[in-house]
């Protein structure tokens, strides 16, 4: 029963990988791929798939018509950009692990668009065949506690996830726009796309791009902040232009009283903050613990509310024990603190 059961979910992933290549898979399906694809077995399974059909083609080359041959001649150019970027980035900053996952999502991005091609045939992306308006399924992800988690949307953008964090996306983009909705704290490395701009949208500020990566934290109750890392980044609230950031820069957003702060800060930073390293730079106390709250699912209380505005300094290692980061930060911040059972913390 035990060799059924595996042969079963064996063959259950195969038709899984088959529907994320074609580009057909859900949300929850692509959610799915993502942790079958943290299984070495599973990478291996995927990649020999991918060749198996490199080679079935080359053996039975397709014969488009004349109008997908000019579209797919049109987007050359774009492929080629992407896989200069994918190239580069590769060496100047990705990890082993990371650099094997970048691979496959460059593969996946050529090949779900050239399958595409002779799927929608020039068809409306946002619509039906028949005209009829088609109903937009929204898919979410989400990371309940620990370091930022990487996840790949469709078009092939790379998300890391802050813990306590939630993005929710459409299942398939629209035509002219690819729009998202982020709660919390996220690293877009975004794909690009000249005609389809990129747009998150956090409460009523909007960051809109074509391709470039930054991080926005965007948690309820606290200013909104957006730091560049490469590219340029569009910034509104209410409709209304408030920021135009490029590499090495911020803008803090307050929702009560309206007020945008444009600061510098090191591109550096935020790639440390994607491997999980903790770095405080001047953060009010309160601050900093509702960050240690949700990365290590703790419950910090504070006995007198002045001890909070305290202002923080400090990097800490994504491996560092919460029980280490309390104590530096207590000798740094000049207070003290006491631990009830395995989980609460009260500042004094």
């Amino acid at each position: 029963m035990l060799l059924k059961a595996r042969k079963y979910a064996m063959e259950e992933n195969q038709d899984l990988f088959v529907k994320f290549l074609d580009g057909r898979c859900t949300g929850e399906e692509f959610l799915q791929v993502n942790q079958l694809l943290e299984n070495e077995v599973e990478y291996i399974k995927l990649f020999n798939l991918i060749k198996q059909r490199e080679n079935y083609e080359l053996d039975n080359p397709p014969v488009p018509s004349i109008s997908m041959q000019e579209w797919v001649r049109s987007l050359e150019p774009v492929m080629q950009q992407r896989i200069a970027i994918h190239e580069r980035r590769n060496r100047l900053f990705f990890s082993r692990t990371i650099l094997r996952w970048s691979s496959i999502a460059a593969i996946f991005v050529s090949v779900i668009v050239l399958t595409n091609v002779m799927l929608w045939n020039n068809s409306d992306y946002t619509g039906l065949s028949d005209g009829k308006t088609q109903v937009v399924q929204y898919a979410e992800l989400a990371n309940p506690g620990g370091i930022p988690k990487l996840y790949f949307l469709p078009d092939g953008t790379k998300i890391w996830l802050a813990a306590g964090s939630t993005l929710k996306y459409p299942e398939q983009f629209a035509k002219k726009h690819r729009g998202v909705e982020l709660s919390g704290e996220a690293f877009f490395d975004v794909t690009r796309d000249e005609q389809r701009p990129f747009i998150i949208r956090t409460g009523g500020i909007e960051t809109r791009v074509l391709g470039t990566s930054f991080k926005i934290t965007a948690f309820s109750g606290q200013e909104q902040e957006i730091s560049v890392a490469t590219g340029k980044v569009s910034v509104s609230s209410n409709g209304q232009e408030v920021a135009l950031l490029t590499r090495g820069l911020q803008v803090r957003h307050n929702s009560e009283t309206g007020e945008n702060t444009r600061t510098e800060i090191d591109p550096a930073t935020l790639e440390q903050w994607k491997t999980g390293v903790l770095i405080f730079d001047k953060q009010p106390l309160n601050l900093v613990a509702e960050q240690l709250e949700r990365r290590y699912g703790i419950d910090i209380e504070f006995a007198n509310r002045q001890i909070g505005i305290r202002r923080i300094r400090g990097v800490f290692a994504s491996e560092e024990q919460v029980e280490t980061i309390m104590e530096l930060l207590s000798i740094a911040g000049n207070f003290r603190y006491r631990k009830s059972g395995e989980k609460h913390y009260k500042i004094y």
